[in-house]
């Protein structure tokens, strides 16, 4: 299932199975890219590019994840060292990748 900031009105746009493959590739991006369950701005970020990219016609999971974590490098994607891993915020240095 897709993070409930993603609102049903864009989500109605596609396909379930498209759906799937965006959720898919939501949930896996962010565990490669350290984005914790607590790091909501993180996730939004990460669900976010993932419509963006649906939008534009990238459906497969795996194509999404992999385009995610492209960008993110891209962008200088890192984690801020300060305070415990739940609570590290992703730092996204290009503002083009958030919301």
């Amino acid at each position: 299932m897709m993070p409930t900031y993603i609102s049903s009105t864009e989500l109605n746009t596609f396909e379930p199975e498209a759906i799937e493959a965006m959720a898919t590739a939501c949930n896996e991006a962010c565990i490669l890219l350290q984005v914790f369950a607590g790091d909501e701005r993180g996730r939004q970020a990460v669900a976010a590019q993932v419509v963006d990219l649906a939008r534009r016609g990238v459906i497969d999971a795996k194509a999404l994840r992999d385009r995610v974590l492209l960008e993110a490098k891209l962008a200088g994607c890192r984690r801020d060292g300060g305070g415990d891993r739940n609570d590290t915020q992703l730092v996204l240095r290009q503002s083009s990748f958030l919301p």
